[in-house]
């Protein structure tokens, strides 16, 4: 289950928002998945590849929590689930990283993400995906927001940069993998792709 956002939903009076859920279980789920970040970052590419970024270590509760949500983002594609998994470890390093870092460590969040987005769009021509524009609209605009971030973290405002590498960036990705890549690899299966 995806988090409720107010904004996205609204609120209703009593603690609850539209689907019924409660605000205390919506921060559950949201832990749940930044949870989730956690370990595919751990799993994810040989260390030398992650610029040194280590996530913090996890309890046994959260590796078990986490190995079930864990299995929706693996997609069976090796190419896709490498480059997940490379910008799964690069966000972590952006939202661990300091004062000095984050500017960097974001900018190659956003670099990598570009070039992989590249590769996804070049295997969506490949099996003449149909639905194509829409996900490529999709991938334009999450690096146009990365991108903004960036510039507002070279002019000094880290504030809300901070907050999306924090809370925006997991959500989306999880979405993004979910919603949209998922029937990528399902097409690209069908199509002898995989």
């Amino acid at each position: 289950m995806m988090p409720c956002a107010g904004w996205e939903t609204g609120y209703r009076p009593g603690g609850t928002c539209r689907s019924g859920r409660s605000f205390h279980r919506q921060g559950e789920e949201r832990l749940e998945a930044i949870a989730t970040f956690r370990t595919i970052a751990r799993l994810g590419p040989p260390a030398s590849r992650l610029q040194g970024a280590r996530a913090p270590p996890l309890s046994r509760r959260e590796h078990d929590m986490t190995d079930r949500l864990l299995q929706d983002l693996v997609l069976g594609l090796a190419e896709i689930d490498d480059d997940h998994a490379a910008s799964i470890a690069l966000w972590t390093a952006a939202r661990d990283s300091g004062p000095a870092d984050f500017l960097a460590a974001l900018t190659a969040w956003v670099d990598h993400l570009e070039t992989h987005f590249v590769r996804e769009e070049m295997l969506m021509k490949r099996i003449a995906y149909k639905e194509i524009a829409h996900h490529e609209a999709e991938h334009r605009r999450v690096v146009a927001e990365g991108r903004g971030f960036v510039a507002q973290v070279a002019a000094g405002r880290t504030m809300m940069a901070r907050a999306y590498a924090a809370e925006m960036i997991p959500d989306w990705l999880r979405r993004h993998v979910v919603m949209f890549d998922s029937e990528v690899a399902r097409v690209a299966k069908l199509a002898g792709v995989a």
